[in-house]
């Protein structure tokens, strides 16, 4: 029995340096964009929403300046009909740490801290077709992770990041 508790004692130490200490979010997040089908070469706006799920006030990163930057604090993922990860476009690998990262061309290194209330939200949006290629007829899935540093992180720059709801968008020929 003492062997068993130790163990749990190991797993549960392991599992907080290695930032799973959380386990339930303390926000959702869910995206939507106005149409589900468009053509060829038009604009598709992505909206973002991150609502606090918990009983406290939540930190979260926002861009400054005019909402449209939603890209900056979130990672976001389109897959194509196939599944495939499509690049972003207008980015740039480098290495940072032995490690291979790809950053985009233009990076802001600003960011600021925005509190919500529980049941707050906080909305913002990115147009899509600007970080991706999404000229080519087909079915793209679109995904978005938001990222946040633990309420009980101190220095620990790790981030939690909680995974949105998936839309798909039917990219029509344009001449259709």
């Amino acid at each position: 029995m003492r062997i068993l508790l130790g163990l749990c004692g190991v797993v549960a130490a392991v599992s907080v340096m290695n930032g799973v200490a959380e386990t339930k979010d303390a926000v959702s997040v869910s995206i939507q964009c106005s149409q589900s089908e468009v053509k060829s070469g038009a604009e598709v706006k992505l909206v973002i929403t991150v609502t606090s799920t918990s009983d406290h006030d939540v930190n979260l990163y926002k861009t400054p300046g005019p909402d449209g930057q939603a890209e900056d604090v979130n990672r976001i993922e389109v897959r194509d009909g196939s599944g495939n990860l499509l690049p972003r476009a207008g980015v740039q690998t480098v290495e940072i740490g032995g490690t291979l990262r790809t950053l985009p061309k233009k990076i802001r290194v600003s960011r600021k801290g925005v509190i919500l209330k529980p049941g707050e939200n906080l909305t913002d949006f990115t147009i899509l077709t600007n970080l991706f290629n999404l000229s080519k007829p087909g079915i793209y899935t679109v995904t978005v992770q938001n990222g946040r540093r633990p309420e009980d992180g101190g220095s620990n720059l790790k981030l939690i990041y909680v995974k949105s709801n998936a839309i798909t968008i039917a990219v029509l020929p344009a001449d259709s």
